[in-house]
């Protein structure tokens, strides 16, 4: 359990108490998304074996399916950077 000043702390910075999320490598991602697809390991087991939570897991498993090894390199779940929908080229300009 926290003490005091460390409660205080983390209320300052916004609630935070210091816990950072883990950023996996390129090759830390597909050795779990191979260990799942390719050799078959129940997916609580890989997700216990590799440390990595089963929504990350999840998200790797269907970037995988949908991009190749290519949707593994991303930073995040979210949508690889482009053009917004609707805007064109001359938005700038306005």
């Amino acid at each position: 359990m926290e003490d005091k000043e460390q409660v205080e702390k983390a209320a300052k910075r916004g609630g935070r108490t210091g816990t950072r999320r883990k950023h996996y490598t390129y090759e830390e991602k597909l050795r779990a998304v191979k260990l799942r697809l390719e050799e078959g390991f129940a997916f609580d087991l890989v997700c216990a074996e590799t440390g990595v939570s089963t929504t990350s897991l999840g998200v790797w498993l269907r970037q995988y399916k949908e991009e190749g090894e290519m949707g593994l390199r991303r930073e995040s779940g979210a949508p690889p950077r482009g053009p917004r929908p609707g805007r064109g080229d001359d938005s700038r300009d306005r």
